[in-house]
This record gives structure tokens, sequence and C-alpha cells, in this order.
């Protein structure tokens, strides 16, 4: 939000299949951005330098991208909370209002070009007040997901659009004494700790469950029963709940003995004991060198 809202779309290519790249116009000067739908490695950062087309044949995503997306306003950028999806909000001065929405999901991760599908006025009640609902349909998107294909919620051309489902769990930034316990007790007392956060917390990757594990406790591995005190546990998670207000996150880049890069974050990776860590400027630049790093020793 601070680099690129308000900025205008001056242009869209498409990578790869899955990729696609946006240049766009924000504080007088030009900053490409990247929506890759990769079912393995699916990711969202500001790159570098200006993207090279990859795919000759536009694609119907691409098509009406530059149809609906070029010149228009990126006016701004939602995150449901503590969810893997970003919605891009688009004006365009003549075709009006469309949602480019990212959803990191893994092996269902997509991008997702959306219209209002119109107004309804609900009867949803706020006291007396009536609540004006306004539903999204799929132009195009990356991936089409069918039922046959075993997709639970299907994205075709032409249908309403459904978000994910919500995750359970507690949220990290309002985490309780008494909710954490309940937590921990719920799990068998054998099962790793940073699983258990992950199952039982919203918003935590395995990666960042096993650093607040290790920084709570000094072991990354330990065990549900080996926690006898869950004060540590507690303050090492409302260490990182406070990143979000105060964004004083540090990007790193660990590094293999030869120097190949085995993971990024945009915290520190205190408990990789095995590796280097190399601190970066930004968190898309350590996801771009990341990924271009290994597709060229691939």
């Amino acid at each position: 939000r601070e680099t690129i809202v308000p900025g205008r779309v001056q242009q869209v290519v498409q990578v790869d299949d899955a990729s696609l790249a946006f240049e766009i116009y924000a504080q007088r000067q030009r900053f490409y951005l990247l929506a890759s739908a990769s079912q393995q490695t699916p990711r969202l950062h500001l790159l570098s330098d200006k993207p090279r087309r990859g795919v000759e044949t536009a694609s119907p995503l691409l098509q009406l991208l530059r149809k609906f997306v070029r010149d228009s306003l990126l006016v701004a950028i939602e995150q449901p909370d503590w969810e893997r999806l970003l919605v891009f909000k688009f004006e365009h001065a003549e075709l009006g209002t469309t949602h480019l929405v990212a959803e990191l999901i893994g092996r269902w991760a997509n991008v997702l070009l959306l219209r209002p599908a119109g107004k309804e006025k609900g009867k949803v009640e706020h006291g007396e007040r009536r609540v004006e609902s306004e539903e999204w349909r799929v132009l195009e998107c990356v991936h089409r997901y069918r039922p046959q294909d075993g997709a639970s919620r299907p994205a075709l051309p032409g249908q309403l659009y459904a978000p994910p489902p919500a995750q359970t769990g507690w949220p990290p930034d309002t985490l309780t004494e008494h909710q954490l316990r309940q937590v921990l007790d719920e799990a068998p007392p054998d099962a790793p700790l940073w699983r258990v956060l992950v199952d039982g917390l919203l918003g935590l990757s395995p990666q960042m469950a096993r650093e607040l594990v290790f920084r709570a406790l000094g072991n990354a591995q330990a065990k549900v029963e080996h926690t006898a005190e869950v004060t540590p546990i507690l303050e090492a998670v409302a260490g990182f709940a406070d990143l979000l207000q105060s964004g004083g996150w540090q990007p790193c880049l660990a590094r293999d003995k030869v120097g190949n890069p085995v993971a990024f974050a945009p915290y520190l990776l205190t408990y990789r004991t095995d590796v280097e860590i190399e601190p970066i400027e930004s968190i898309s630049l350590a996801v771009e060198r990341f990924y271009g790093e290994r597709t060229q020793t691939a």
C-alpha cells in the first residue's frame, strides 16, 4: 500500500502460464508487481526490474486484464485478517470497478479477475437499517477449478466469486493465556509444539511457528509435554503480533554452506542454526532472489 497505492496500471504482461506482472506508476516512478498462481510456488511481490514477457499468445485472462485493468487506477489493497489472500481494487475511467484477487493457498492457488455482479438490497438488519450487499462475478482466472477436478470451491468464468473458507483458531494479536492453555491442553503430549500452534492459531506458517517456539523455549522441536510454562510462548507470539503495528520487520535469506538459498522470511530466522542468514532490505527482494536463484540452479 505504501509503495503502489494509488498507482496507475500502465502495462500487464504474462510471465508464464501461471504468472502475471503489472507495471504500476506511483510516486513518480514505475514499479513492477508479480502475481503468481503457481501451484508449487504461489507468491506475490514487487520486482526490482521490468519483467520479460514469457508467453507469446495472450491468454483470455491477459486479454481481459488489458481491457479492464490497464490504464486503470489501483485505489486499494485489502487483506482479510490472517488469510493468504489479497484483493487489488481498480477503478477505470470508462469501464468502472474491477477486483483482482490473489489466493496464495498451495495447490489451489489462483489469481481471479472480478466484476460486480449487480447490487442487491438485502434484508440484513442492523437495528433498523438495511444493508446493501454486492456480489462479484468471475470474469476469468489463471486456473479453472471444476467440481469434477475435486474442487470444493469451483472457479470458472461467469460464476459468482466465493472466497476461501475462513480458518479456525485464535488470532495471535489478541491471544490470552487461557486460550493458549486450551490449545495446548487439547493436543497430545508428544505432539510437536510448532504444529500445535499452526493448528490452533490463525495466520501461522510452519516456519514462523518453529521460530516462535525456538525464541520461547530455545528448541524449535519441543513437544507439548515439555511446556511447563506458557508465558514465554505468549510473549513470543505477542512480539510477532506487535510487528504488524510497528512494521519493524527484518527480511532475510537463509543460505546453505555453498550459498544456495533454502528459506526466506520477513524476520530473522534464528532457529536455523545450520545456515547462514543474510539480511535483505525488503521482503519482496528476498522472495525475488530466493525464487530467481533457485530457478538458475535447478
